[in-house]
Formats: C-alpha cells, structure tokens, sequence
C-alpha cells in the first residue's frame, strides 16, 4: 500500500477548490453587517427602558414630555461602529 500525500491546502477531501474568502468584505456583505446591526437595535429597544421626564421645552419627538432612554453595551456599540466603517469602505470603492 502507497502511503497517500495529504490534500493540497486549496482542496478539500473531494478534491473541489475550497472558495477564497477575501480579505475585504464585498457589497453582499453590507445587507448581512445592516442587519447585524438592526438585531442588536431591535434587542436593545426590547429590553426595558428608562422613563424620564424631559428637562427641555418644547422639545421635539417627545409625548407629553416623556422620554425613554434604551440601553446598549458598550461591545455592541463598538461592533455597530466597526460594520459602519466597514459598510462606508464598501461604498467608497
């Protein structure tokens, strides 16, 4: 029996080029990072908020001067910043 030499990196078992993942992400990949960025929206706004009463007159967006202020940690907010500048750089290509 031959000894068999390992599959070359490129390949997989059936011996099919394994597709190349690019370093930059492509326009495809904006709809994926936007509604990454929309689930963590949508878990941050089903959470409880605040209520507080709004300090300033006459201010705009508000009902009956009641406010309510939404959490986020601060490793969301870093990873909706990143796909941000990821998603500007897609665009400026």
């Amino acid at each position: 029996m031959q000894p068999t030499s390992p599959a070359a990196p490129s390949t997989i078992a059936t011996g099919a080029p394994v597709p190349c993942v690019t370093a930059m992400p492509g326009l495809s990949d904006a709809q994926v990072m936007l509604s990454h960025i929309e689930d963590i929206i949508n878990d941050a706004l089903g959470k409880p908020g605040l209520l507080t009463k709004q300090a300033t007159a006459g201010a705009v967006g508000t009902s009956g001067g009641i406010t309510i202020k939404v959490g986020i940690d601060r490793d969301k907010l870093d990873e909706i910043r990143a796909e941000i500048a990821q998603i500007k750089s897609i665009l400026k290509k």
